[in-house]
């Protein structure tokens, strides 16, 4: 904004994937920063989550389709986003919510910001692995699936996939695949079962070693000049300096 001077040192709350992200693109503004975490780098979801970074799957959660399927869902008792009623206010604000953001026209609009990311999402992965004046990158890379498989009982449960592409593609972005059958898929990853009846080779995906990449991320911005404070570091981390 107008009028506002840059900061010279920014404290960042959290150590995982985002906060230590947002550290190194300060320090690569010429900012000093000091990252906080009570329970040390990637003591959350940053080390556990899978480490897909897949644009070609990435969307809103809320959709139309939880009119039709996800409510059956969040009824079922057996089911993983079985949701059990009751009268809390909170929960039934979070639900209207979710339902407004599923019609078709609130998930398009979120859709366009999807697509728009999801084109110059993987292009950071290889900027911050670059050296800058600011210091080095990270070390860890990310790696090419090649090709990202997915596989499908059905040609029906297939085509639920291929109108997701088809709502990248209307919204601006741009998915890169190819049909394959059960038989074409198992020559590929001979471990899939017969009852595997269609897949999707989707190309131009990545994925990450989580708990090495944090590590990598985080020796990158304390050798830029960055401290972090955590209660409780992990040995995995024992070369990141701490205070």
């Amino acid at each position: 904004m107008a009028g506002m001077t840059a900061p010279d040192h920014v404290v960042v709350v959290g150590a995982g994937f985002i906060g230590l992200s947002t550290a190194w693109y300060l320090q690569d503004a010429g900012v000093k920063v000091t990252v906080v975490d009570r329970g040390g780098v990637a003591s959350g979801s940053s080390w556990g989550n899978a480490g897909w970074l897949t644009p070609a799957l990435t969307l809103p959660i809320a959709e139309p389709s939880i009119f039709s399927n996800g409510l059956k869902m969040m009824l079922d008792p057996t089911s993983p986003l079985y949701i059990p009623l009751s009268a809390d206010a909170k929960l039934l604000r979070f639900l209207i919510g979710f339902a407004w953001h599923s019609m078709p026209k609130r998930w398009e609009e979120a859709m366009r910001v999807f697509s728009e990311i999801g084109i110059t999402g993987l292009d950071a992965f290889d900027e911050i692995s670059q050296h800058t004046a600011a210091g080095p990158g990270v070390a860890e890379h990310s790696k090419a699936a090649d090709p990202f498989l997915t596989g499908f009982t059905s040609l029906k449960d297939r085509n639920a996939l291929l109108h997701e592409f088809e709502m990248i593609e209307k919204t601006g972005g741009t998915v890169d695949f190819e049909l394959l059958t059960g038989d074409q898929l198992r020559g590929i990853e001979p471990t899939l079962s017969d009852r595997v009846a269609a897949g999707v080779a989707i190309k131009n995906q990545r994925y990450i070693n989580p708990p090495k990449f944090i590590a990598s991320l985080a020796e990158s911005v304390v050798a830029r000049g960055g401290d972090i404070i955590g209660a409780l570091m992990s040995p995995i981390f024992a070369t990141t300096r701490t205070r």
